[in-house]
């Protein structure tokens, strides 16, 4: 699997592997990495695979903080960064103000994949700050890294991004999204 990572597309074989199908599938019964587009993409990916039992179950949204610190202004104690929603935010805008990915923002504050759930006022964790890339449509780990230098590993750029899929498959999804690369 490690391989297919340098690869710039995936064959049919490799796409319908029980590997992928398998990792994707894991993928989709966590809060974490469910994702409706990513659904939908695994459903159309699967019927033209014919694969079969490659069920999961919608997940429940996940949050580290209470639900009802979403319009608190105070911040959280157990949050070491935390940040102020201002008007006219956006989830690009903290991210690019703050130096942290897209996902840190949307993952662990119970955002949708849209950030338009986003509100003025309401306190949010963030990550920690880290060197940002923008994903572009033509993007693939291989050219990610390669475009660093000697400076990240496939293995970092997985660990410092949870929102891409073990085989980084789901780049293209993330087109316009700022992710870590340092």
């Amino acid at each position: 699997m490690v391989s297919w990572l340098n690869q710039p597309s995936l064959t049919a074989a490799q796409n319908c592997s029980d590997c992928l199908l398998g990792a994707d599938q894991t993928q989709l019964n966590s809060p974490f990495g469910y994702d409706e587009d990513f659904a939908s993409d695994f459903a159309s990916k699967t019927s033209s695979c014919g694969a079969t039992g490659y069920s999961y179950t919608v997940p429940g949204s996940y949050s580290s903080m209470p639900s009802s610190t979403a319009t608190s202004t105070a911040p959280l104690a157990s949050c070491t960064n935390s940040y102020i929603v201002q008007n006219g935010d956006s989830c690009y805008s903290i991210s690019t103000v703050n130096n942290v990915s897209t996902y840190s923002i949307i993952g662990p504050n119970g955002l949708n994949s849209n950030c338009d759930n986003l509100l003025a006022g309401a306190t949010i964790c963030l990550a920690s700050s880290c060197t940002l890339y923008t994903v572009q449509g033509t993007d693939t780990c291989a050219s990610i890294i390669s475009g660093q230098g000697s400076n990240i590993t496939g293995t970092q750029l997985l660990a410092w991004n949870p929102n891409i899929n073990s085989l980084c498959g789901n780049l293209y999804d993330l087109k316009g999204t700022f992710i870590c690369v340092r």
